[in-house]
C-alpha cells in the first residue's frame, strides 16, 4: 500500500507498517512535527529492485523520497526525536537531486536512528553535498546505532555511506554499498577534521572509499 495514510499511534510512538506510512512521517516532521518518535513493524517497500549489481539506477523509480528535514534552513530546527527500524529494512527509495544534505533524513538535531536497514537505494547526485544513506548533515548530538546499508550515495563533497557529516555518533554500524563521493567522503562519515565519534564500524573495501576510522 503506497497511498499516504496516517500510521497508529501507540504509547508516544507511530508504527510505520507501509510506505504510505512512510511518507506520511516525512510530511508531518517537515510540517514542524520534529519531537515525534516512529518505528517500523514490518519491511518496507519502496521501488523495487532498484539497483543493479554495481549499484546503478534502473530505469526510471516510481517513487521519489524527499529526505526528512530538507525543509528546514537549521538543523537545529529539524527532527530531534526516535527513529526505530526495530530490526526491518527500508528498500528502495530514490532521492536525486541538487544541493545539499541527502539520505533518508536530510539533516537532524539531537537524534536517534537505529536498528535500520536500509537497502537497494539511492541517494544524492552528482552536484550533492552532504550525502549519506542515513543523515546527510548532523551538527550537534544526534546517532545512528546497530544500522547497516547497501545503498548508493553520490556526490562532489562529503559524501559517504552512513552519514554525510556528523558531529554525533556512529556506533556498530555496517556499509556495504557504493560511494561516488570526491572531496572530504568517507566510507562511514567524513574523516575530515575527525568530527564526531565512529565506534565499532565496518564497511566493504568495494565500496569505493576508505576510512581511517572504521
Amino acid at each position: 500500500c503506497n497511498s499516504i495514510e496516517e500510521p497508529q499511534l501507540v504509547d508516544d510512538c507511530y508504527e510505520i507498517a507501509n510506505y504510505g506510512n512512510l511518507i506520511w512521517f516525512q510530511q508531518y516532521v517537515d510540517a514542524g512535527n520534529v519531537n515525534i518518535n516512529a518505528k517500523l513493524t514490518t519491511n518496507i517497500v519502496a521501488n523495487e529492485n532498484l539497483l543493479d549489481s554495481s549499484g546503478n539506477v534502473q530505469g526510471t523509480p516510481k517513487y521519489n523520497w524527499i529526505p526528512i528535514g530538507m525543509v528546514y534552513s537549521k538543523e537545529s530546527d529539524s527532527y530531534n526525536g526516535v527513529f526505530d527500524g526495530a530490526g526491518y529494512s527500508i528498500s528502495g527509495l530514490y532521492a536525486n537531486g541538487t544541493g545539499e544534505s541527502w539520505g533518508f533524513f536530510s539533516q537532524v538535531y539531537k537524534c536517534t536512528i537505529k536498528n535500520l536497514s536500509i537497502v537497494d537505494s539511492y541517494f544524492g547526485g552528482e552536484n550533492c553535498s552532504y550525502v549519506g544513506t542515513f543523515i546527510g548533515s548532523n551538527v550537534s548530538n544526534s546517532s545512528v546505532e546497530n544500522c547497516y546499508s547497501n545503498a548508493t550515495t553520490v556526490g562532489k563533497y562529503y559524501c559517504c555511506g552512513i552519514a554525510g557529516e556528523t558531529k554525533g555518533t556512529v556506533s556498530n554500524c555496517l556499509y556495504n554499498g557504493k560511494i561516488k563521493g570526491t572531496m572530504n567522503s568517507n566510507a562511514i562519515a567524513s574523516d575530515r577534521y575527525n568530527e564526531g565519534t565512529i565506534t565499532n564500524c565496518y564497511y566493504n573495501e568495494n565500496c569505493g572509499l576508505s576510512s581511517s576510522r572504521a
